[in-house]
Order: C-alpha cells, then sequence, then structure tokens
C-alpha cells in the first residue's frame, strides 16, 4: 500500500512517574526464585529490560490517552475542530462497551462531526489505526486524524505475582510462560496525520505492508478485564515465528516502497526485548547502529511501543529532513506491520 497525500504532523507521548525496576520484581518472586533455584538479576539478563513504568491504582486507558492526545494536538497547532477521525488502538480499554474512543473524545471536548472508533489487534492496533486513518486522509474522507492509544500492565503484574508465590503454582513450566508477563511496561502515545496540503512539517507517510501468520495464534493469549489480567506465553516458539514472518515482509516491504536496506536512517521497531532486537537484525541482515531503542526502560509497552519510541526519536534531535525512517512492528497473533515515512 503506498500513500501520496498523508504526513504525520505531530507525535505525543505521557509517560507514568513511578519506575519499576527488573530486580524489585524479582523481590517479589523471592521464595518462587528460591524453589526453582533462580537468582536475582535472571529477567534483566534474558530481556535486557532494566526497567519500566506503571500507572497509580485506578487510572483508566482513556485518562492517560487524552493527556498523550492533548500533546499531540498542541504539538501540530491543530484545531479540534479540524480533526475528522479520532482513532484508539490500545490493547487496554476502559469497557468492553462503549468503544474507549468516545471517551477519549468526550475528554478532549473534540466536535460532534468525527468519526470515533476503536481499533485493537495486540501490539500492532496503533499501526493499524495509522494505515486506517491515512487511508481516510487518502480517500478525501477527512483532512486530519487523531490516533491515541494507552496501555496499563499494571493488572497482569498483581495478579502474575500473587499467582506465581503460590505455591502450587511455584514450577518451571508457570514461570516459563509467565516470564513475558514481567517485560510489559505502561505508556501512552498519540499521533496527529494531516493531508498534505494541510501539513506544515511535510513528515510524508509512504505506506508499507501487512503480513498475518495466524497459525500462531495461541503462542500469545491474555485474559480478563481492567481489574485481573493473566497473560500466558510460549516466548521461544513466539520469537521464533515472529522473526520468520518479518523476514517475509522486510522483503515485501523493500519491494513496495523500493527501498534498500542501506537507504534507511532509522529503524524504529516495536520494543521486545534485547534478544528479539538482536535476532531480528541478524535475520534481517540490518544495521544495528540504525537501531534506535528504549525497552531498556520502558519495557514492552504493547501498541504504544513503536510510536513512542519514534517520538523520543524525535525529541532526541536526532532526525533531519529527508531521513528514511522503517517502522518494524510484530504483534501477536502472528501480524507484522512494516510503514515507511520520509522526514
Amino acid at each position: 500500500m503506498r500513500f501520496k497525500n498523508v504526513c504525520i504532523e505531530s507525535l505525543g507521548y505521557h509517560l507514568p512517574e513511578e519506575v519499576i525496576t527488573s530486580e524489585s520484581i524479582e523481590r517479589q518472586l523471592e521464595s518462587t526464585y528460591g524453589l526453582l533455584g533462580l537468582e536475582i538479576g535472571k529477567l534483566e539478563a534474558i530481556s535486557g529490560i532494566k526497567s519500566r513504568r506503571l500507572w497509580p491504582i485506578g487510572t483508566l486507558p482513556s485518562d492517560v490517552a487524552a493527556e498523550a492526545g492533548k500533546s499531540a494536538i498542541a504539538k501540530a497547532g491543530t484545531e479540534k475542530l479540524e480533526i475528522g477521525a479520532l482513532i484508539h488502538a490500545g490493547i487496554c480499554r476502559d469497557y468492553l462497551e462503549p468503544s474507549t474512543a468516545t471517551i477519549v473524545h468526550n475528554k478532549l471536548e473534540l466536535d460532534s462531526h468525527c468519526h470515533v472508533f476503536d481499533v485493537s489487534n495486540a501490539c500492532l492496533g496503533f499501526m493499524n489505526g495509522m494505515i486506517l486513518g491515512a487511508s481516510m486522509i487518502e480517500l478525501g474522507q477527512v483532512d486530519t486524524v487523531l490516533i491515541v492509544s494507552g496501555e496499563n500492565p499494571a493488572p497482569i503484574y498483581e495478579d502474575t505475582v500473587r499467582f506465581l508465590s503460590e505455591k502450587q503454582h511455584q514450577t518451571e513450566e508457570n514461570f516459563r510462560t509467565s516470564l513475558a508477563s514481567f517485560t510489559l511496561g505502561a505508556g501512552a502515545v498519540a499521533a496527529v496525520l494531516t493531508s498534505k496540503r494541510k501539513s506544515k512539517k511535510g513528515h510524508q507517510f509512504l505506506g508499507g505492508v501487512v503480513q498475518t501468520d495466524s497459525s500462531a495464534n495461541e503462542y500469545c493469549r491474555a485474559t480478563g478485564d481492567n481489574h485481573n489480567q493473566m497473560m500466558k506465553t510460549n516466548t521461544r516458539e513466539l520469537m521464533r515465528s515472529g522473526i520468520a514472518l518479518c523476514s517475509v515482509t522486510w522483503e515485501l516491504f523493500t519491494r513496495e516502497l523500493n527501498w534498500k536496506s542501506e537507504q534507511v536512517t532509522h529503524f524504529v521497531t516495536h520494543q521486545v526485548s534485547i534478544q528479539h532486537q538482536q535476532k531480528l537484525f541478524e535475520a534481517l541482515k540490518l544495521d544495528r547502529k540504525k537501531d534506535f531503542t528504549t525497552f531498556s526502560e520502558l519495557g514492552n509497552t504493547g501498541s504504544v511501543a513503536a510510536p513512542l519510541t519514534l517520538a523520543i526519536l524525535e525529541e532526541s534531535g536526532r532526525l533531519n529532513s529527508g531521513d528514511q525512517i522503517a517502522m518494524l512492528g510484530v504483534g501477536s497473533g502472528l501480524n507484522s506491520i512494516m510503514l515507511g515515512v520520509q522526514w
């Protein structure tokens, strides 16, 4: 898919103040670690994640998504009346019904003409939202789209620690399938997309490709609600299948945009772990020096991860006009989305 008329006008984000280290999580599991013969430090050694952040108890996805949205709107210099569509694209939602987007719409006091809906696709929801928003702009349905997401894994942490602290659940298998739960982090992000004629920044969203391997949908599954969640992950098979899918997606992506890997200035990936980064870049034969990461301090922030990393990359001052950015996404399901941006 190619877009000729779509720009990323701004990116905004919002992070929790509370920082949770990998060691502090392991200290909560000392009895489990002792029983299984594990040493403190294993979580960081395996994942490369030193810390992550969590929202205060009671925080709703719409609360933080709206804050990120305010930031993006202010940075874009966009009038609220101009926003023709609002897409909430997080894994976490306030309720099963109504859409979280309607609650964010109300908190941001957007106009009644605005299209409002949720999109959910595990860690790729935001990138799906970008594609849908860009398509609406390309078709001339709207000129400006706001995409938001707010992720909060705190209930997964609480329930997984409680589960693994009970003697009957202190097994190697339970620990192994729960390990990915402790890599998650909280955050919120938003993006304003505009038509080229309205853009003041000119950061062009070029398009990309999508690939799916639904035979691997069982490797990561989460259940529950905002107050009671558990996630079980077969990390070995998830990574193996994910890297294989990304290899196919990358070949199609470079062909679609007529790019070569050496032409890419920055790689912005879904932030999972150090092992994932290493294996991904090895498989795709990409230059790790061009990789910009946030997982060591923020963990895996779900659908927020790739756009948040792009927002922090912009904030770092490393982006220059003409830079080509490859956003490489993969999410349980399995799905892979790769998107191209010219700054």
